[in-house]
């Protein structure tokens, strides 16, 4: 079985070779890989330097191309996540007891990024970050948009009112009551304070779309 996929992916990196020296997720269903029925469409393999490296997403386990191991550092969220092209990314942080240096950085291009998350005592977990093309990929996410404008300037001390966000999806429909806001908003203190709207359709795409608010003097 791995020499097969060993093909497809050799037969596939040669047609797109501009692709060679890049690391790449390649979806199952795209090289024809049949993947278990309990396992997601999200499922398929890491390409890097000319390695392949499996990832599946399965009800009962889940096969990850990085394998963290930290007394230090536990990771919220998901070890690889995926994110639309010319989408804010927000970091699902972690928990520490220690002071945690991150070091890489993710931007909207489409890409593989590496986050690494470093203890005191030099312990660290990684995390991937896959942008994947809007125009390709765009339809199996949900779409979220404010309610609102995506930047609101207030005077301190002034009420905020939060209005919202909107999040639909083709299979499951308004997900509006699935949106998680992260951030918080202080007006008693000048600044710039960030919220981000979170929310995930029932396949496990996730969209985020973010809200700037000042507050000044």
């Amino acid at each position: 079985h791995a020499t097969f996929v060993n093909v497809l992916i050799f037969k596939y990196i040669k047609k797109h070779s501009e692709l060679i020296n890049k690391d790449i997720f390649i979806p199952a269903k795209r090289i024809n890989i049949i993947v278990p029925d309990n396992c997601k469409d999200t499922s398929g393999v890491i390409y890097q330097n000319g390695e392949y490296k499996p990832y599946l997403l399965c009800s009962d386990y889940e096969s990850k191309i990085i394998y963290n191991s930290s007394d230090s550092i536990i990771l919220n969220g998901k070890e690889i996540e995926f994110i639309l092209s010319g989408t804010d990314y927000y970091d699902d942080d972690y928990i520490s007891n220690e002071d945690v240096l991150v070091k890489g950085n993710v931007l909207s291009d489409e890409g593989i990024y590496e986050l690494e998350y470093i203890a005191g005592t030099n312990q660290s977990v990684k995390r991937l970050v896959i942008v994947l093309n809007r125009d390709e990929f765009g339809s199996i996410f949900p779409t979220i948009s404010l309610n609102g404008g995506s930047v609101v300037t207030i005077k301190v001390n002034e009420p905020y009112y939060e209005k919202g966000a909107y999040a639909y999806d083709s299979l499951d429909g308004d997900l509006k009551e699935m949106i998680q806001v992260a951030g918080s908003v202080d007006v008693s203190r000048e600044g710039e304070y960030r919220l981000y709207y979170i929310v995930t359709n029932s396949k496990g795409y996730t969209s985020c779309c973010m809200r700037v608010v000042y507050i000044v003097a």
